[in-house]
C-alpha cells in the first residue's frame, strides 16, 4: 500500500505563527513606546513640575491616551472582522463550509462532529489580505475618498513626526512609524503626541537616545588619524563609520524641503493613480508608493549628511523652510480632495427620475426627483461607504479618529487660527494684508485724541540741554543676523522649555471645520504646519 502523502499546504500552522508575530510585533512596539514614554515623564525639567504646567499636561495626556486606546480596540477589532470577511468569501467561491459561530455546532470549537476545521493554510496561500483590503478600499469612488484621506493625513503627520522627532531628539521614531502600517494612523499619531507633550526642550547629548546609535557621538569627536586607522579592524572601520555619518545633527537643523517636496509630489501622483490601478497587476507597485513614503519622510531627517540641509540661526529662517513644505502638502491634498470629492458625488448622483408603483392600484408612476434630494441621496451614499466592507469601515473609522486627534492638537495647543489657515488657502497672507491697507485706506489716518492734562498727570519738561541723543537702532533683520544668544541665554530656554498656554476652543473648532471642508490631508498638514511654526 502507497503512503499517504500529507498535504502540509493545507497546516494552519503558518497562519497561526503569522497572527502570533503580528500580536508579538503589536505588543512590543507598544511597550517600547510605553517604556521611552514612561522615561521622558521622569526626566521632566524642574520647570515643567510647576502647577500652572503639570495640571493642564496631565489632562492633556489623558485626552490623548483615551484617544489612542479607543483608536487600538477599533483598529484591532475591524481587522479581525475583515479577516472574517475574507475567508468567508474564500470559502464560498469554493463551495466549502465556512463558521457561522465560534462555539458550537457549526463552529470552530465545542461543536462535536459538526465542528469546522478552518482550512486557513489555502486562504493564505490564495489570498493577500493586506493587498486585498487595500484594493477593496480604493476600487470605488465613494471608498476612495475615505482611503485617500487617510493616505493624505498620514504624509502629513510623517513629516511632522521627522521634524519635531529631530528637534526633540525623540527615540525610536521608526516605532511610531511602523505602529501606524501596523495598527492605524490614529494610534500611532495620539502616541506621538503623548511623546511631544513629554518632551517640551530638546535633549542634551548626553545620556539622550538616538534613532540607530549613541548621541554621545558627534562629529567633531569621530576623528581619523593615519595611526589610529590603520590599527582599526574591519569591525570597528564599520562602526565608526557608521557612528559618524548617524551622529546627531543640531536641533535647529533642517533639511532642504526639496527632499520632502519631491517625495510627496510622487506619492501624491500615486494616490491619484490608485483607482485606476485597482483589479489590475500594477496595484501594487503603485500602492507601495504612499505606503513606502510614511518612513521616508519620517527617518529622513536622520539619513541624509548635514550638508544636505542647513542650520537655522534664528526662528523665522526655520519657519520659512518648514512652511514651504506643509503649505505645498495642505494644497495638494485640497485639490486631490475637491476632485475625488466631485467624482464620487457625480458616481452616486441617482438620475432625475425615478419609477414607482401607486398604492392600492399600483400604476406605473414616473416621478422626478428635486435637486436637493438628489444632493442627499449622492451625500448619504458617500457617507454610507463606511458600512460597505470591513476593510472600508476600518479606513473610515481611522480617518475619524486621525480627525480627532487633529482636532484636539489644536485646542490644547492653542494654535493661531491664521497660521491655520494660511496653509490650506494660497496666497491668503497676501489677500489679508491687502485687505487691511485698503481699509486703512477708505477709513483714512487715525486721529491721535487729545487727553486733558490734569495735576496728576502733568509731565515735568526736561531741557534740551540736558537730554541725550541715543543712537538709531538698526534694521531687524540686521540685528536678527548678528544676534547669537550666549550659553546662559540658551541653558535658560533649554531649562524652562515651551510654555503650555490655556487650550483655545477656537483653534479646535477652526480644526474640525477644515477637516470638513478640506479634507483630513489639508487639515492635518495646516495643523501640523501650524504647531511646528507657532513652536519653533
Amino acid at each position: 500500500m502507497a503512503p499517504i502523502e500529507l498535504d502540509t499546504s493545507n497546516s494552519n500552522t503558518l497562519p497561526y505563527l503569522f497572527l502570533g508575530a503580528y500580536v508579538a510585533g503589536v505588543v512590543s512596539l507598544t511597550v517600547l513606546v510605553a517604556r521611552s514614554l514612561r522615561r521622558a515623564s521622569s526626566a521632566l525639567q524642574p520647570s515643567q513640575a510647576v502647577r500652572s504646567r503639570q495640571k493642564p499636561r496631565d489632562r492633556h495626556v489623558q485626552a490623548f491616551v483615551g484617544l489612542a486606546g479607543l483608536a487600538l480596540v477599533i483598529s484591532l477589532g475591524l481587522q479581525l472582522q475583515a479577516v472574517g470577511v475574507s475567508y468567508d468569501t474564500w470559502a464560498t467561491e469554493r463551495g466549502l463550509k465556512y463558521p457561522t459561530t465560534l462555539y458550537g455546532p457549526g463552529g470552530i470549537i465545542g461543536g462535536g462532529k459538526d465542528t469546522i476545521r478552518m482550512q486557513l493554510g489555502h486562504w493564505l496561500r490564495d489570498t493577500n489580505f493586506r493587498l486585498d483590503s487595500a484594493e477593496v478600499a480604493v476600487e470605488r469612488s465613494r471608498r476612495f475618498w475615505w482611503a485617500q484621506q487617510s493616505y493624505l493625513g498620514s504624509a502629513a503627520w510623517a513629516v511632522f513626526v521627522g521634524i519635531e522627532g529631530l528637534k526633540r531628539n525623540i527615540p525610536h521614531l521608526w516605532a511610531f512609524l511602523a505602529l501606524s502600517q501596523l495598527v492605524s494612523l490614529s494610534y500611532a499619531q495620539n502616541l506621538f503626541c503623548l511623546a511631544v507633550l513629554f518632551a517640551p526642550v530638546s535633549l542634551t547629548a548626553e545620556g539622550s537616545h538616538h534613532l540607530l546609535v549613541s548621541t554621545a557621538v558627534s562629529p567633531k569627536n569621530v576623528r581619523f588619524s593615519s595611526d589610529s586607522r590603520g590599527g582599526q579592524t574591519v569591525i570597528e572601520k564599520v562602526k565608526t563609520g557608521v557612528q559618524r555619518y548617524f551622529a546627531q545633527k543640531p536641533a535647529s537643523w533642517t533639511p532642504y524641503p526639496a527632499l520632502h517636496i519631491f517625495p510627496l509630489a510622487v506619492s501624491s501622483i500615486a494616490i491619484f493613480l490608485l483607482p485606476f490601478a485597482a483589479g489590475t497587476s500594477t496595484f501594487t507597485f503603485v500602492r507601495s508608493f504612499p505606503a513606502f513614503h510614511t518612513y521616508v519622510h519620517g527617518l529622513l531627517p536622520f539619513f541624509v549628511p548635514e550638508t544636505w540641509g542647513s542650520v537655522s540661526r534664528t526662528p523665522k529662517q526655520r519657519t520659512e523652510l518648514l512652511s514651504s513644505i506643509f503649505r505645498f502638502l495642505a494644497v495638494v491634498s485640497l485639490a486631490l480632495h475637491v476632485k475625488a470629492t466631485a467624482v464620487a458625488l457625480i458616481d452616486n448622483t441617482p438620475n432625475s427620475h425615478r419609477h414607482r408603483h401607486s398604492f392600492p392600484f399600483f400604476v406605473p408612476v414616473d416621478e422626478q426627483r428635486s435637486k436637493l434630494e438628489r444632493s442627499r441621496t449622492a451625500v448619504g451614499n458617500l457617507f454610507g461607504a463606511i458600512s460597505d466592507h470591513p476593510a472600508v469601515t476600518a479606513v473610515g473609522s481611522d480617518v475619524i479618529l486621525s480627525s480627532i486627534s487633529v482636532m484636539t492638537w489644536s485646542y490644547v495647543r492653542a494654535l493661531d487660527s491664521q497660521t491655520l489657515l494660511s496653509f490650506c488657502i494660497p496666497y491668503y497672507n497676501a489677500t489679508v494684508g491687502a485687505i487691511k491697507e485698503n481699509v486703512k485706506l477708505v477709513n483714512g489716518p487715525k486721529k491721535p485724541r487729545r487727553k486733558s492734562k490734569s495735576a496728576s498727570d502733568a509731565v515735568t519738561e526736561i531741557p534740551a540741554s540736558t537730554t541725550k541723543k541715543t543712537p538709531r537702532r538698526k534694521k531687524a533683520a540686521e540685528s536678527d543676523e548678528s544676534y547669537t544668544p550666549d550659553d546662559r541665554s540658551s541653558a535658560d530656554i533649554a531649562e524652562s522649555g515651551e510654555e503650555i498656554t490655556s487650550a483655545e476652543p477656537e483653534s479646535g473648532a477652526l480644526a474640525w471645520g477644515l477637516v470638513t471642508l478640506t479634507g483630513l490631508g489639508a487639515a492635518a498638514a495646516s495643523v501640523w504646519g501650524a504647531d511646528v511654526i507657532q513652536y519653533a
